[in-house]
């Protein structure tokens, strides 16, 4: 199953608003839900339950994670009112195949927070395959160099509409993936290296998010090799860095497609990558020198 049809699964399964349903149908055909779906509620649960309704949900997610096998297709789901409070790194250690995802309501979406001192917030050191993350967002009270999200080797992997604030050193790093996704998400943090950096792979989607802050690098930043294919629909990226980037990369042996793409860096370098990139659709308050074979088609509001 491809990235897109992997998100059309989650969307009519019901599983990125907390309604799953099973059966369901897709194409003509019945798919049916795998693994166990547990509940998780600060105000509400408690973790001497077995979590497996939102009657008697769980109070943590390390307790609801520790209910997680490995590879299964299990589910945490999170209370649009859940909030918790980390101050150490919490560890996905490695497991595979799994889902934790928020239940929104109105403007209201699942909290972690993080304290002073942590490296970083969530990590996974290893090889991640096929795991879902939505619908939540993650704070940082003050600053680290830690990053938000560190996930060593995501494969097929799919963040959807994560919200980040607060210090961090990167928001989402991937520094070795293949077909990672990032949909629907909100990245403002003060101060950071980048946004989203997607090194060492390809095949990657960024569409439908918001980047902006202060960051030395760039508010998406591919690396030192980046060596296949990176799609990145309906973006904004704002840097406020003075030496800064919006996307910065090396030169790529695939390609990479920018597609309404808007553009703003107070250093005015917007993406130095080099190779093949289509633009369009891209407004930008500034462009820096084109690279080799660049397409650009319909570009509005560019000055050299």
């Amino acid at each position: 199953m491809n990235k897109l049809n992997t998100f059309m699964y989650l969307k009519e399964a019901g599983l990125l608003d907390g309604t799953p349903t099973s059966p369901i149908g897709i194409g003509g055909g019945t798919i049916p839900l795998y693994g166990n779906r547990y509940f998780v509620d600060s105000t509400t649960g408690s973790d001497t339950r077995d979590g497996k309704s939102w009657s008697t949900a769980l109070k943590t997610l390390a307790a609801a994670y520790a209910k997680v096998e490995d590879g299964r297709g299990d589910i945490i789901f999170l209370s649009p009112f859940h909030e918790e409070t980390f101050t150490s790194t919490f560890d996905f250690g490695t497991k595979k195949g799994f889902g934790i995802i928020g239940v929104p309501f109105a403007n209201r979406k699942p909290t972690f927070t993080f304290t002073s001192g942590i490296g970083h917030a969530f990590y996974y050191g290893s090889v991640l395959s096929n795991a879902v993350f939505a619908n939540f967002r993650i704070k940082h009270s003050g600053t680290t160099s830690g990053d938000a999200f560190l996930l060593s080797y995501p494969i097929d992997c799919l963040l959807y509409g994560i919200d980040i604030s607060g210090g961090f050193g990167y928001a989402f790093n991937a520094p070795t993936n293949s077909s990672m996704m990032i949909l629907d998400s909100l990245v403002i943090t003060t101060t950071g290296a980048a946004g989203i950096l997607l090194s060492k792979g390809g095949s990657s989607i960024v569409k439908n998010t918001v980047i902006m802050g202060s960051y030395t690098t760039a508010c998406i930043s591919c690396g030192a090799s980046f060596t296949d294919k990176a799609y990145f629909k309906d973006c904004q990226c704002s840097n406020e860095n003075a030496t800064g980037k919006c996307i910065n990369g090396p030169t790529m042996s695939g390609y990479a497609v920018l597609h309404n793409v808007a553009l703003y860096s107070a250093a005015g370098a917007q993406y130095p990558v080099s190779g093949r990139v289509a633009a369009i659709n891209v407004q930008a308050a500034e462009l820096s020198t084109y690279g080799t074979s660049k397409i650009m088609a319909n570009q509005a509001d560019f000055t050299s």
